[in-house]
């Protein structure tokens, strides 16, 4: 059993209407998270956070591709909308335990999609429930050039040592992987994506990554459609 998620700013109303057009026309059914909008948590920001009595060392650089190991009290405070999506990606995360969700997905509203998107997404899942070894994470989504210098020909996902996230716009994980980021989630001293490599790096969680992958709003041509690198 498999779930979508889209974490969504209601604000943004017009990222909503591109997706739930497309979504519609295709009958894929999705969960929108909409939930912890900044006014929302400001006033409740260091119970949330739990780093009140925490001090952190913010000249730490972020935890990003080949830059970072475990240093103690690494972090920095992170903003009200950082805080506001991280929270709704452990939304997504709590509901895949509670109801023992195979594969989720989650999405981030500013993603685009092509127009063969549940083929891709079917050959992606499949690569990832048969991959030896068994994934944790799959990053189907990406950004600033990152390119996983793992490709291999006729194949959707490809997975080496020290892949991280990349950027948090589409990403999917297994059932074992939410248990493990779960438990991992606090304190919150780095935004999400910071956050998830740094568990990822803890927990030595084995990640791959999509070529193609899929882009945030300004870098995808609406027609496309793709399968093969």
């Amino acid at each position: 059993m498999h779930k979508i998620f889209v974490c969504h700013h209601p604000p943004l109303t017009h990222r909503k209407e591109y997706l739930d057009n497309f979504f519609s026309s295709r009958n894929i059914e999705v969960e929108w998270v909409e939930k912890f909008s900044p006014e929302e948590i400001t006033e409740d920001y260091d119970q949330i956070v739990g780093v009140k009595d925490l001090v952190i060392n913010p000249n730490v650089p972020g935890v990003q591709q080949n830059q970072y190991t475990l240093y103690e009290n690494a972090g920095r405070k992170v903003t009200i909308p950082e805080l506001s999506l991280y929270l709704k990606h452990q939304y997504c995360f709590e509901k895949q335990i509670e109801n023992g969700y195979d594969l989720i997905v989650i999405l981030e509203d500013d993603i685009m999609l092509p127009n063969n998107f549940e083929e891709y997404l079917d050959v992606c899942r499949s690569e990832f429930i048969n991959h030896d070894p068994k994934l944790d994470c799959l990053m189907l989504g990406s950004c600033f050039g990152f390119r996983s210098p793992y490709v291999r020909e006729n194949r959707l996902i490809h997975y080496g040592s020290n892949q991280l996230t990349r950027c948090t716009h589409a990403m999917m994980f297994s059932l074992d992987a939410a248990k493990t980021i779960v438990k991992n989630l606090y304190p919150v001293n780095w935004p999400i994506d910071f956050k998830l490599n740094e568990i990822i790096i803890k927990e030595n969680m084995k990640v791959a990554w999509t070529e193609p992958a899929l882009q945030q709003s300004s870098h995808l041509n609406l027609d496309k459609s793709f399968i093969q690198p």
